[in-house]
């Protein structure tokens, strides 16, 4: 999915392909917000940088608009022991 950073060691990445990447995978992890502020700081006065940043942030929007509204898990209650 990402042709740019293959064979590179993943310590490797630049920190934008990261953040591409988690965004793919993970957009709702704490790495993913976290690569989303370096990069964000990363892209000022850089327009190729920021154009890239904004795709990704565009894409996972759009990602977050399709995903199904959240429903809550209900833990089933233990049954009480009969009585003997």
């Amino acid at each position: 999915m990402h042709p740019d950073v293959e064979g590179l060691d993943p310590e490797d990445y630049p920190d934008i392909h990261k953040m591409a990447i988690l965004a793919d995978v993970a957009p709702y992890s704490r790495e993913y917000h976290t690569f989303q502020q370096m990069v964000g700081k990363q892209v000022q006065g850089n327009t190729e940088l920021e154009t890239e940043y904004e795709k990704i942030l565009k894409r996972v929007k759009q990602t977050r608009s399709l995903r199904p509204a959240e429903t809550k898990t209900f833990r089933a209650r233990a049954r009480p022991k009969p009585r003997r």
